[in-house]
């Protein structure tokens, strides 16, 4: 089972895009005597992600507290903003967490009102201690021109990175028209982005969603993360300061999704929830249109939470439907005219996996 934990909602930025939008005043912060009985509940081996808000806010102490009781139980990382990031917690990062963590930071004009001196301060602290960040980027009107640029600076930092488009939640839902790029601008950056990361003469870093699509494309490794897994309302689960349990991070937004609490109900109670069990048959009701399409294996009708962020209903297809058709279609193609090579370079890459923090390509 793959668990974000949201002890906090609180955040020390407001970015503009953020899922949790006016929610971070809405909770208090979660008491360590139920986090650990939250957690009590939450399967051995699960993959736990401390999320938010910013869960730096809650301090080391406040994790190490309530990891006690359950040392060795999940495979933990962290998603931070860094701007917390200090020796206590390059230690507690590295030494309890193993190195597993993500961060994000955007290219060109920012939808993050961060430092980014410190930022990049902290990276090479981090660095230092050999962790590396996997990161998260938005790519918005702001900065849908500048993809070329995105590539060189993660590698130039050895960081592997993802491209996500800004979705219409939290506090981006206001203003979603003056942020969403343009008509095929994503296809257009993704696309870039794979020449220039397929092209190197020895990729350093993972950049997705094009490992992701190459991984399924090449070895036929279904896709785990999103937004491409088909599987999310079977091991995906989020859980908000007050127990409640809602499909995924960004669907708190709409209380209608709420499976339960943790607090008062038992995992398998709230995964046997009536809105659990509806919003997992989400792959027998798509449109027609997707069962058709010879992409399907692959995008599963992409993302349910941006489908229903943007139509307002889960059993449509993602709005990206053109840009992913478009991804798709290059990557295959650069597959069929660089045949002779691919596989050794893709394995190469894949053996380098366990270098990868926060990562994996299985």
């Amino acid at each position: 089972m793959i668990t974000i934990f949201k002890p906090t909602l609180r955040c020390n930025i407001r970015c503009t895009h953020c899922f949790v939008g006016d929610q971070r005043t809405a909770y208090r912060d979660m008491s360590r005597e139920d986090a650990i009985e939250v957690l009590s509940r939450i399967p051995a081996g699960s993959e736990l992600i401390l999320h938010g808000g910013e869960p730096t806010l809650l301090g080391v102490d406040y994790y190490r507290d309530i990891f006690a009781p359950h040392r060795g139980k999940f495979h933990t990382s962290i998603q931070t903003n860094l701007m917390l990031i200090d020796d206590r917690w390059v230690d507690f990062i590295g030494n309890d967490l193993r190195g597993r963590m993500s961060t994000s930071f955007d290219v060109a004009a920012s939808l993050r009102p961060i430092d980014t001196a410190l930022w990049l301060a902290n990276i090479k602290k981090l660095k230092n201690r050999g962790i590396y960040p996997y990161v998260v980027s938005m790519l918005w009107q702001g900065n849908e021109d500048s993809h070329r640029d995105m590539y060189d600076f993660f590698d130039s930092l050895d960081l592997s990175f993802r491209l996500n488009p800004v979705e219409n939640i939290g506090y981006a839902k206001a203003r979603f028209g003056q942020l969403r790029h343009g008509r095929l601008k994503y296809a257009e950056a993704v696309i870039h982005l794979f020449d220039q990361w397929f092209m190197a003469p020895r990729a350093k870093i993972i950049v997705d969603p094009c490992a992701e699509i190459l991984s399924f494309l090449v070895i036929g490794n279904s896709v785990r993360k999103c937004p491409f897994t088909a599987k999310c309302a079977l091991h995906f689960i989020s859980i908000n300061p007050d127990g409640s349990v809602f499909p995924c991070g960004g669907f708190d937004d709409f209380t209608g999704f709420n499976y339960g609490n943790l607090l008062t109900n038992t995992l398998q109670e709230v995964m046997n929830s009536p809105v659990r069990i509806e919003a997992s048959r989400r792959g027998d009701r798509l449109p027609d249109d997707c069962y058709k399409c010879s992409y399907f294996p692959v995008c599963n009708g992409g993302c349910r939470l941006e489908a229903y962020s943007y139509h307002g209903d889960i059993y449509k297809e993602t709005s990206l439907c053109d840009d992913y058709m478009k991804i798709f279609r290059h990557i295959e193609g650069r597959l069929q005219s660089e045949k002779g090579d691919v596989n050794d370079w893709w394995f190469t890459l894949y053996e380098r996996r366990e270098e990868i923090n926060g990562h994996d390509l299985s």
